[in-house]
């Protein structure tokens, strides 16, 4: 969440700042020109794509009925090819256990 506020703020303080120099600009009668200024150095048009973009959410786009194919491939799925239960992936260690003992079952490495 804080990501998105800190977000905001900077955005918010970018466009304050454009928009105090525009109005410098025009109270300076140098609106104009600082507006080619601008266009030099500013590409006018937006980078092509690369890649797929960001992922469409759903509830921003409207269904157009009840066949309509997914807007993006499922980023997760159901872990049935799973061989074994996860509590019975991973063997803890004994807590009496010495550092041979730890080294033998991959939980530390001698140094």
């Amino acid at each position: 969440m804080l990501g998105w506020v800190l977000l905001q703020i900077h955005n918010h303080q970018v466009v304050d700042e454009f928009f105090a120099g525009t109005r410098a600009s025009v109270g300076a009668e140098t609106f104009d020109e600082d507006c080619r200024v601008f266009e030099k150095f500013y590409d006018p048009d937006l980078p092509e794509k690369t890649g797929q973009g960001p992922r469409v959410r759903g509830y921003q786009c409207k269904s157009e009925g009840p066949s309509e194919p997914k807007r993006n491939p499922t980023a997760y799925g159901r872990l049935d090819g799973v061989k074994e239960k996860p509590s019975e992936a991973i063997s803890l260690p004994n807590p009496a256990a010495d550092a041979k003992d730890l080294e033998d079952q991959g939980f530390a490495k001698a140094v």
